[in-house]
């Protein structure tokens, strides 16, 4: 089936230097790295991973372990001004990997400490 052009719309860009779309909303730090876009805005790490978007009334946050890597997330919602968690599982542990099997497995539960 061939395509036609009856209907079709066509949308234009802007890009700067680094061909980074610079359209109206977008915007970028000194790294180069998106700080906002139409909507959303964005946070980073020193080590330039994602540590925050903000979309709307929406936030997730992720964390780092001791090695910089992705250990988990926190949603939280703001209705009223304020941020809160909206449930208990709005907070999420990433797996780990266990180096001789190769498979994921999820962290085993804290423990308490010994008295």
């Amino acid at each position: 089936m061939a395509c036609t052009t009856t209907g079709a719309t066509t949308t234009s860009h802007a890009y700067d230097s680094a061909d980074r779309l610079v359209d109206s909303g977008y915007t970028y730090d000194a790294f180069g790295r998106t700080t906002a876009a139409p909507g959303t805005t964005l946070a980073y790490y020193t080590n330039d991973l994602v540590r925050q978007q903000t979309a709307g009334t929406q936030r997730q946050t992720w964390n780092l372990d001791s090695q910089l890597r992705f250990r988990g997330s926190t949603v939280e919602s703001n209705a009223s001004g304020t941020w809160t968690q909206p449930s208990p599982s709005s907070t999420t542990t990433a797996p780990t990997r266990t180096p001789r099997a190769g498979q994921w497995r999820t962290p085993p539960p804290a423990r308490s400490p010994v008295t």
